[in-house]
């Protein structure tokens, strides 16, 4: 257990890229299950898709990411500022406390987004009609409370990974908040990727992932 330390010398800010990516997901942008076997593994944000793109692109960036967690509901259908982003995203961090408020000092260029899995699972991956519904709605809520906190960025919504069985939804809420005219984009990745821990992404599955958010990226987003 590190207790503290003490340093000689100072700290210094490190120089700032041109441009700032924030990722925001659940367990596969957290890297669950990269490492090991389906039934012996452990979570590595760094072979996480999120992060190899960013270092791919050699980008400021930040991650918001917890496994379980879901646009509005979590895999267990509850909803609640440590279970799902709406009520989750305003906040600095839930799990210290819930009335410190989310600030940063620089606001994202970009945000990519990868949430819908654990939404899906909560309706126990066949929703009804009003299930459906519901989802697209709090993908909605979810999308103008982030536009809320960055008025200026791209935001890129991703539908597959481990599925994209709620991907005709994700698109309709990124109609609904305007679409690409108010800079909403939604793009489908490679699904099914659960051949690693717990049927998540193998190492060279997020891979894939990251290579696949990269060519959108140098396409569409960073000429």
């Amino acid at each position: 257990e590190i207790v503290g330390f003490s340093l000689k010398g100072e700290l210094l800010q490190a120089e700032e890229n041109d441009t700032l990516i924030e990722f925001i997901g659940d367990s596969i942008t957290s890297g669950m299950g990269v490492i090991g076997t389906k039934t012996d593994w452990r979570t590595d944000g760094t072979n996480a898709w999120g992060y190899l793109t960013a270092k791919s692109l050699d980008v400021d960036f930040r991650i918001r990411s917890k496994s379980g967690i879901g646009a509005g509901r979590d895999c267990n259908g509850d909803v609640g500022p440590k279970y799902e982003w709406i009520s989750s995203y305003p906040l600095d961090n839930c799990f210290r406390d819930l009335t410190t408020p989310y600030t940063v000092n620089r606001e994202a260029d970009i945000i990519i987004i990868n949430l819908g899995t654990n939404d899906l699972d909560a309706y126990n991956w066949s929703p009804n009609a009003t299930q459906s519904q519901e989802l697209e709605d709090n993908y909605v809520k979810l999308l103008n409370t982030i536009r809320q906190y960055n008025p200026d960025a791209k935001i890129i919504c991703l539908a597959g990974g481990m599925t994209s069985g709620y991907g005709s939804r994700l698109q309709k809420a990124v109609n609904r908040v305007g679409g690409s005219d108010s800079d909403f984009y939604c793009y489908w990745i490679t699904t099914p990727l659960n051949l690693g821990g717990a049927g998540h992404p193998t190492e060279y599955q997020q891979r894939i992932i990251a290579n696949e958010v990269l060519e959108v990226l140098q396409r569409d987003f960073l000429k």
